[in-house]
């Protein structure tokens, strides 16, 4: 496997992780705030109002893969028009 896949696979890989353990927070903190308020109806309000950050954490994931995907496209499509000369 090329290793500039690998990296691209690896980058991909932690951005998704911290965009899950971004989600993941955001869950413990929803929990906690409807176990203090006694009131577990407000869950999935408190909840999206903590996901609030974690929207921003994935549009970035996603913007980041993107960009690493063209730089490779455009690094294996030198490579290719170097081997074939």
């Amino acid at each position: 496997m090329n290793p500039s896949v690998i990296l691209f696979l690896s980058v991909i890989t932690f951005l998704f992780f911290i965009a899950f353990l971004s989600g993941f927070n955001a869950i413990k903190i929803a929990w906690q705030e409807c176990i203090k308020a006694g009131n577990s109806k407000q869950f999935f309000k408190i909840l999206n109002k903590n996901m609030f950050g974690l929207k921003y954490v994935l549009l970035l994931v996603s913007i980041v893969s993107v960009f690493v995907w063209i730089v490779l496209e455009i690094k294996l499509a030198k490579a290719s028009k170097k081997n074939n000369h």
